[in-house]
């Protein structure tokens, strides 16, 4: 289902003349609380993480 967006208060391109021209198309996602299965995005949903795998971490010193 597409969603639509309201349209901006502020004509930017008025308020900020240095960015006119520089504008691009996006696409909003809108992500959704679920329920995946094994196979499919846990975007928007709980992380799928094998029990046994440990959590990927840097042992280098000074990163966290």
């Amino acid at each position: 289902m597409a969603r639509k967006i309201p349209e901006s208060p502020f004509d930017l391109e008025a308020l900020i003349p240095e960015f006119a021209g520089l504008a691009k198309e996006t696409t909003l996602l809108y992500p959704r609380t679920g329920d995946p299965g094994v196979h499919e995005s846990s975007m928007g949903g709980p992380l799928l993480w094998l029990a046994g795998d440990p959590w990927p971490y840097c042992a280098q010193s000074g990163h966290w």
